[in-house]
């Protein structure tokens, strides 16, 4: 896997003093700027890490590598001060947040994010981080983008047995974790569907 690099000059980026915080998570804050006059949104990972940048890095590739209506786009990354930065496509708001699951289609929300992980299992990979706060929905609440696939890893299979997926067992909240992951045995596809079935009777 190659080092993320940006395609477009950060300068042209607004200025750190007006980016405002939307989100946090594990790897550190989000924030909403612009590029070139256009709304984006900032992921800052606060540490250069190695397993940060591991993480970033693997976000960067699956974004890139399955483009998809219901994948958010990423349009690259850059490190400056010892902290790394990824740019990508803003959405407005996310599945965690109540009101928000009060204002869409439930149906057509939860149909999307299906789409997204039928292109991702097809190419024979597994998310391993299905879940409401990594469903994203546009301005309008019509459309839900599957994000956040720095825990994603690719799975072993007759093309590629020499693949090692690196599985760690028992990662992300406990109520998304499949019987087989309680269990301590490895992800698969069906890990995936189980955290989203646990996110369907959530929603």
């Amino acid at each position: 896997m190659t080092d993320p690099g940006p395609d477009f000059d950060p300068a042209d980026l607004s200025s750190k003093r007006e980016w405002e915080k939307i989100g946090d998570g594990s790897f550190g804050n989000v924030y909403r700027a612009t590029l070139l006059g256009v709304p984006v949104a900032v992921k800052e990972i606060g540490s250069a890490k190695p397993d940060r940048v591991a993480g970033l890095k693997r976000d960067m590739h699956y974004l890139r590598r399955f483009p998809h209506p219901n994948v958010v786009q990423v349009f690259g990354a850059y490190e400056e001060d010892g902290k790394l930065f990824m740019v990508m496509e803003l959405c407005a708001h996310s599945l965690r947040s109540r009101s928000v699951v009060n204002r869409v289609d439930i149906v057509s929300v939860l149909a999307d994010v299906a789409r997204a992980l039928t292109k991702l299992h097809r190419a024979g990979h597994v998310h391993r981080d299905v879940k409401a706060r990594n469903v994203l929905v546009g301005k309008g609440y019509d459309t839900a983008k599957l994000c956040d696939f720095g825990l994603a890893r690719a799975m072993p299979d007759e093309r590629r047995p020499e693949v090692n997926p690196e599985m760690t067992p028992r990662i992300g909240p406990p109520k998304y974790r499949a019987p087989e992951v309680v269990k301590r045995r490895d992800y698969d596809l069906s890990s995936d569907i189980y955290g989203f079935g646990v996110m369907c009777q959530q929603l």
